[in-house]
């Protein structure tokens, strides 16, 4: 890490800030959470932005929960707008009616709206419910009239990897800002099965209908995976075997649950390092815990499955993206020999 010590203040917080949804996916990783925590009252996360108004935070990114179940969500929004704050939604998009985004688009301040989608309607909707992804591709379309920038978030399981090349051309068609296609990971979701989980195999066979053809998804995010490992592979970057990326999340974000709990990921169980209302956002970014977090990924060793790991060309990509996660964990080798089985040409 270039920088390891962390600037004043987060530029970017998260704000979870309630369990309600009007949809009961069989994968939610909330609904244990829901059970058990207990959700602050909306006013407390109204008055947590006059802190963050003071540290001068760059990004409030919205997201529960559905942000736009709860009935006072935009009073939130309002009292960001007020801050002078940009902010940024994570949806499902069956909420978003014309209203809805006309009163996103009058702030002047919404950066973006990330939708899920699954996949296309038959998938989609035997996931989220009938009638979900027709309602989902309305709110993008009701956004897309504001010229509100629409970011398509989908997760391939080993249930709907076959249908990337659809989906990423249905985006396409739709002319969404931008999208990304990733695989599901068992830290994230209560999976319907274990066999959700995609093999090597399969994981490169969405590299396979991809990567030859990435001219044709130009809106396609550098962070989706097919992409990122066609990329990778092909043109890899000339590293040290023992230099690999680090994830930067702890210098840059915060997030804070429903239940009051500030915490760095989503993605990991890190611990609570403090508590909204109780303890201050700079004293909890300036603390020994998210400290010693920063040192223990700065300090992380590379992860090695093999011995020819140390020396693997690819070995900056497969080191441990954070310490507490493994979170590329699928061989380039491996899926090099499956390209291979595939047919696809100068592996």
């Amino acid at each position: 890490m270039d920088h390891p010590f962390p600037q004043a203040a987060p530029e970017q917080v998260k704000i979870y800030f309630t369990w309600t949804c009007n949809l009961s996916c069989p994968f939610c990783y909330e609904k244990e959470e829901r059970r058990r925590l207990k959700a602050r009252p909306i006013d407390d996360f109204i008055a947590l932005i006059d802190e963050l108004e003071e540290l001068k935070v760059f990004l409030i990114t919205l997201s529960g929960g559905e942000p736009f179940a709860h009935p006072r969500c935009f009073e939130l929004i309002d009292r960001i707008v007020r801050a002078r704050m940009r902010f940024s939604l994570l949806s499902n998009g069956t909420l978003i009616d014309r209203s809805i985004a006309h009163r996103l688009a009058e702030t002047g301040r919404c950066r973006q709206v990330q939708v899920s989608l699954d996949g296309m309607r038959e998938f989609h909707d035997s996931l989220r419910g009938k009638g979900a992804f027709d309602a989902t591709v309305e709110g993008i379309r009701n956004l897309q009239r504001e010229n509100i920038p629409v970011v398509v978030n989908t997760v391939f399981s080993s249930a709907n990897y076959r249908n990337m090349p659809e989906i990423a051309h249905f985006l396409e068609d739709l002319g969404v800002a931008s999208y990304r296609l990733v695989p599901v990971h068992d830290h994230s979701a209560k999976l319907p099965c274990e066999s959700a989980l995609l093999s090597t195999e399969e994981l490169a066979r969405v590299v396979a209908d991809i990567g030859p053809h990435l001219a044709e998804y130009p809106h396609m995010n550098e962070r989706s995976t097919p992409l990122r490992m066609w990329k990778t592979i092909f043109h890899p970057i000339e590293r040290p075997a023992r230099v690999c990326q680090r994830c930067s999340t702890p210098w840059r974000a915060l997030a804070i649950r429903p239940d009051g709990a500030i915490f760095c990921c989503e993605n990991l169980e890190c611990g609570v390092f403090g508590w909204m209302g109780k303890d201050r956002i700079a004293d909890v970014w300036h603390g020994e815990k998210l400290a010693q977090m920063r040192r223990h990924i700065v300090e992380g060793n590379v992860l090695s499955k093999r011995p020819e790991c140390e020396t693997c060309r690819y070995a900056y990509y497969c080191g441990q993206y954070c310490p507490l996660w493994s979170y590329d964990h699928y061989c380039r080798l491996d899926v090099i020999e499956h390209l291979k089985k595939f047919g696809v040409a100068d592996v």
